[in-house]
């Protein structure tokens, strides 16, 4: 090895790490360093990485742009001395804003300190000087690393071990007068490291026998009592009723809320894999607390839906399944173990000795694995698969029925018998099968909405890890703005609603039933693949516009790939279908303007009084009717004097076919589109998932 700086040569990689933190090393680079790179002040959202370079450039050659947007401060680092300093002796004007320059200063790390803690604190004193800014290029860390370590400590848990542990004895000894050689075993995030601020603690009580669904009723509601009684304890609740009873407590001293359990103790196993598998890689800690984050911001975990234990088993498994597999898969630790180890005849035993391991497991980029993470499961057939935890593998559906001997599914069908326990549902849109507890669809909350939530927010955070890995996006804090507007309760996704009323909004196809057609309906649009379906849900979203909203069709424009061979391009009568020279499905782009002069969005609940309509008729059919009495009855079917009402729509496909985007934009008529675009989202909240 050769140290380019102090021009010497190193002999191993222990003297080459001694040597990186060592004095003649730091002296050496900070003599190099300073000099040639700039400190900017002043930078907002408003500046590009781009804009930088194009500036800067015509001081002389740039080798390298760091920029920090949240904390508006930016590095440039230039190839010579005069670079710097010509821009250093300039009044700098960008954007209309004159920004503060300054000549970068780097500051020599203590010795004996650890990498990723000295390059957290160092760039942490640029807040305190603003005119020096410590810049850990010599360290080995990737930059990104370094802004999920700050995140990861400001979301942890402090001191959780210590608390936990409290906590447990004081619940033993609130239980040990009813219940002596009772066992507390906290299971969960509080044990695995990835417990945040607002954690709860999770804890099986083990009484000693196995407890049924009946008894743990009972035990809860006695427990609650007991608790009552100890003053360490307060607002105790006990939920009898629920698939596995449990206490919920708050604990005075550690200020943590508790959920107690005395039936399931699968959780303790579940998250001593969850430890092992983190120390093969540790920074996948970081990861999981970004993953758990995010979904929690978005409001995709937490109320009974995503559970926090499902969104780390899906990053351990994209991560098995992988050509070059990160982590081993639970099947290999369990045919290492000599012992096995059966809790209600599921196999929870798993091999956790590192060197018994035939290959070390190793992550080359935080930002890397969360992009391909969102990238994986953006696009990952749900619908037709089963995720098996245990065999990290992912099955077809339709194989489940009669499986092939030998097949993963006929292992498992096995291990089932075996264990004399029933077969899983998997009927649900999104079936992950637990890796001990093999019937247990640990996904079962998640409903086909959800499952397009989910999915779309995978592919926005890739587009968001993308734009952060290129430059465009200074920090991780892009993938936790939330979108308000944004609730769960719509079957589509808001992408954004203006105040004008001007709407961009993503309806997967799956929400799309294709049977819910309107009868006149002429097209029989091949339905078998999304391109199918997708121009099947244009034609119906085009029709609620002409018949339920009375808007007239003007023209269409169509943004199409000149380059694209055998391709044509079929008229608005037969809606947007173009066909590939394979003659596979295939939807691009359009853009339709329609023209309106009756607004028949407006007070349409009295009109709904006049009809008492047959349970038989859908819902699209009964505001056609509504529409028909408004036009006839208020407007006398007349145009006269009336204003017009010209309106946008683009109609994209989106993330490969497996949604419309759907974009209205008001080109005049109204001076507020908010009421059409109103009873435009209720409509199809109603229509969508019928």
């Amino acid at each position: 090895m050769y140290c380019e700086v102090c021009k010497m040569h190193i002999v191993n990689n222990q003297t080459w790490e001694e040597h990186i933190l060592g004095v003649r090393h730091q002296s050496s680079l900070k003599a190099v360093s300073e000099g040639t790179g700039i400190f900017i002040r002043g930078i907002d959202d408003s500046f590009k990485h781009q804009d930088l370079k194009s500036f800067f450039s015509r001081f002389g050659k740039i080798e390298e742009i760091n920029m920090n947007k949240r904390r508006m401060f930016a590095i440039i680092e230039f190839s010579k001395r005069e670079s710097a300093e010509l821009a250093l002796s300039r009044e700098i004007i960008l954007h209309g804003k004159r920004l503060r320059i300054f000549p970068r200063k780097v500051h020599r790390i203590p010795q004996n300190t650890n990498s990723v803690t000295a390059s957290t604190s160092t760039a942490s004193k640029e807040e305190d000087n603003e005119e020096s800014y410590v810049v850990p290029a010599y360290i080995p860390v990737d930059a990104f690393d370094v802004d999920l370590e700050k995140f990861v400590r400001y979301v942890e848990a402090k001191e959780m071990n210590c608390k936990v542990n409290m906590l447990c004895q004081s619940l033993k000894l609130a239980l040990s007068s009813n219940f002596p050689g009772c066992q507390i075993y906290p299971f969960g995030s509080s044990v695995t490291g990835l417990a945040v601020k607002d954690s709860d603690v999770d804890i099986f009580v083990d009484l000693g026998d196995k407890v049924t669904v009946e008894a743990a009723s009972n035990i809860v509601t006695r427990i609650k009592f007991m608790l009552n009684k100890f003053s360490e304890f307060s607002k105790t609740i006990a939920i009898p009723k629920a698939k596995v009873p449990i206490v919920k407590c708050f604990h005075k001293s550690t200020k943590l809320q508790c959920d107690i359990n005395f039936q399931n103790p699968f959780g303790i196993h579940n998250s001593n894999l969850i430890k092992f598998f983190i120390s093969l890689e540790p920074r996948l800690r970081n990861i999981l607390m970004v993953l758990k984050y995010w979904a929690k911001t978005h409001e995709l975990s937490g109320n009974g839906h995503l559970t926090s234990y499902a969104v780390v088993m899906l990053l351990f498994y994209y991560l098995q399944q992988l050509p070059n597999p990160i982590l081993p898969t639970v099947q290999k630790l369990q045919s290492l173990c000599k012992e096995v180890l059966k809790v209600e005849d599921w196999e929870c035993h798993f091999r956790c000795n590192i060197e018994d391991l035939d290959r070390k497991f190793h992550v080359d980029s935080s930002l890397q694995v969360l992009l391909d993470f969102f990238s994986f499961y953006s696009l990952f057939t749900f619908e037709e698969k089963v995720i098996l935890l245990r065999l990290a593998t992912a099955i077809p559906r339709n194989m489940i029925v009669e499986p092939q001997e030998n097949s993963p599914w006929f292992e498992y069908k096995t291990i089932l018998e075996k264990a004399n326990a029933q077969l899983v549902n998997l009927d649900k849109p999104m079936s992950v099968l637990d890796p001990f507890v093999l019937n247990h669809n640990i996904t079962a909350g998640m409903g086909l909405r959800d499952t397009n939530r989910f999915q779309i927010f995978c592919y926005k955070a890739a587009e968001m890890c993308s734009k952060i890995k290129s430059g465009e996006v200074s920090n991780l804090q892009a993938l936790f703005v939330a979108n308000n507007k944004n609730q769960a309760k719509y079957p589509f996704f808001l992408e954004s609603w203006k105040d004008n009323g001007d709407v961009n909004l993503i309806i997967p196809v799956s929400s799309f039933n294709p049977k819910n057609t309107f009868e006149d309906s002429k097209s029989e649009p091949d339905t078998s693949d999304d391109a199918g379906k997708l121009k099947l849900l244009i034609e119906h979203v085009t029709n609620i516009f002409e018949k339920v909203f009375r808007f007239v069709f003007v023209r269409t424009d169509s943004y199409l790939d000149d380059a694209t061979p055998g391709r044509q391009v079929i008229k608005k009568e037969n809606m947007v279908d173009v066909h590939s020279n394979t003659g596979g499905n295939k939807v691009e782009q359009c853009v339709y303007f329609y023209s309106s002069f009756y607004q028949v969005w407006n007070d349409r609940n009295n009109s709904y009084r006049q009809f008492s309509f047959p349970i038989t008729m859908n819902y699209i059919e009964k505001e056609m009717h509504v529409t028909n009495f408004i036009v006839e009855t208020f407007y006398k079917g007349s145009m006269e004097g009336l204003k017009q009402t010209d309106l946008k729509c683009i109609f994209t496909p989106y993330m490969e076919n497996r949604c419309l985007q759907l974009q209205l934009i008001l080109c005049g008529g109204c001076k507020s589109m908010k009421q059409i675009t109103t009873f435009l989202l209720t409509i199809l909240q109603k229509w969508l998932d019928k």
